[in-house]
């Protein structure tokens, strides 16, 4: 079965309220939408600070493959003792494909579900030379062990190849009934309609944003990021009042 559309937040570096937001922000009905913060590791800052005390709100880690040693396997355990308490799983974030053996040691040494999304960007299409065929072909290895692919766009001309990426996301949403899958690095909010379309074919498919909700420092902006969940809990309801 799969899981709810993922609708979050990746990049957090420094203590947000993410608490006063989700409290004060008209958010999705919890059935339509499964809200996430993906906190990242930073010298001094304690990941745990980023992630909000509600239960319902996916917490996950950002790990880079090889951040914390060449071992995949110890890597993503690290990882997870970094996120904290709090921490529910792992972004995974883009690099070369995982060997399935290796998340099969993750989890086996997890005492707990775990939630694992795996960021499929510019380095692991480019392995597959960006063809949806292949990309869905390997996805297939990952099942039971990877919970979402969060796909980022293609760049054409320095916008979004809104054809490849609806091509993807239908072949991979199609062929993989049970993996989540979500937009990630999305346009700005006031952008976010362009996606409008993809999302009404595939209501499952979810929205995570990344450097559009940051300032120039490279925080998260608060402002930013209400309107970002603002502009895409809009899209979630008006598809929920359509069905």
């Amino acid at each position: 079965m799969r899981p709810k559309a993922l609708l979050g937040i990746t990049g957090v570096a420094a203590p947000i309220n993410t608490a006063e937001l989700f409290s004060n922000t008209s958010l999705p009905e919890p059935a339509l939408c499964q809200l996430m913060v993906g906190a990242t590791y930073k010298e001094g800052f304690a990941v745990v600070q980023a992630f909000p005390s509600q239960d319902d709100i996916l917490s996950l880690m950002s790990v880079q493959p090889g951040q914390f040693g060449k071992n995949l396997h110890a890597n993503l355990n690290i990882a997870m003792q970094v996120g904290g308490p709090r921490c529910k799983g792992l972004i995974v974030e883009d690099g070369g494909w995982l060997y399935a053996r290796d998340l099969e040691l993750f989890h086996a040494d997890q005492t707990q579900k775990v939630t694992v999304a795996l960021v499929i960007g510019e380095k692991r299409f480019g392995w597959c030379e960006h063809a949806p065929s292949v990309i869905s072909r390997i996805l297939k290895e990952y099942e039971g062990l990877v919970d979402y692919a969060l796909i980022t766009p293609k760049m054409r001309m320095g916008t979004y190849d809104l054809s490849w990426l609806d091509g993807c996301v239908r072949r991979i949403y199609d062929d993989h009934p049970w993996l989540g899958l979500a937009v990630a690095r999305v346009p700005g909010p006031d952008s976010l309609g362009i996606l409008q379309p993809i999302i009404t074919k595939c209501p499952e498919v979810g929205l995570v944003a990344g450097e559009t909700v940051q300032s120039s420092d490279g925080k998260v902006d608060p402002h930013k990021m209400r309107n970002f969940f603002l502009r895409a809990t809009s899209m979630y309801n008006l598809l929920a009042r359509a069905a």
